[in-house]
């Protein structure tokens, strides 16, 4: 993953959308080895871009800021993860990440937070896969 990243940030440059899903998924894929440091690193630097770029109501700024909660849940920050992944659903989080909060093993420590159960219950309501 990183090989194709650098490839893709020297061919495609550092701004392109294609540069960025390789940036956010080369994180979760850190974070998944509890190497949080350079997963969190790299996860602000995608979003950075996104924001300058896309803005902030971009669907995949939204899941930039959701992969930041996932990373923030996985150290132990609960409050950190829970109040990014309501910035994510507030600006835009795709459905399919949403309606999957509750699965995702990501997101594990947070079960059972009142906080977590109501952004999962959030505005999709009976609507959960």
């Amino acid at each position: 993953e990183r090989e194709a990243l650098d490839i893709q940030r020297r061919v495609l440059g550092p701004e392109v959308d294609y540069t960025l899903y390789s940036m956010r998924n080369l994180a979760a894929i850190l974070s998944r080895e509890g190497r949080y440091g350079e997963a969190e690193k790299l996860a602000r630097e995608t979003l950075e871009i996104q924001r300058r770029v896309h803005g902030p109501e971009y669907p995949d700024t939204a899941a930039s800021v959701y992969r930041l909660g996932s990373i923030a849940a996985l150290r132990g920050d609960r409050t950190e993860a829970l109040s990014l992944l309501q910035q994510a659903v507030d600006h835009g989080l795709a459905p399919r990440y949403a309606l999957d909060m509750e699965k995702s093993p990501d997101l594990k420590s947070l079960h059972g937070d009142p906080r977590f159960d109501a952004l999962v219950a959030g505005p999709w309501g009976d609507r959960k896969l």
